[in-house]
């Protein structure tokens, strides 16, 4: 009974939190790892979210960037 409670207790846990949101999206994750500041791959990805929807086209989102960061 010491053994299975805590099982119990670990699987309940899991299994409510198994379909919550991502607390660190793996897309703003790679930006990140490969280089690019936390700020600027939020709005990457954000931009790309939106771009994925049809909302913005994809020439406005890099325009966006390129006000916002000054890329060249």
């Amino acid at each position: 009974m010491q053994l299975l409670a805590p099982i119990i207790l670990i699987v309940g846990f899991s299994a409510a939190l198994y379909k919550t949101l991502d607390v660190w999206p793996i897309a703003e994750y790679t930006l990140q790892k490969q280089g690019m500041h936390q700020a600027v791959a939020k709005d990457v990805t954000t931009l790309r979210g939106l771009v994925d929807k049809g909302q913005i086209a994809p020439q406005q989102a890099e325009t966006m960037l390129q006000q916002k960061y000054a890329v060249n």
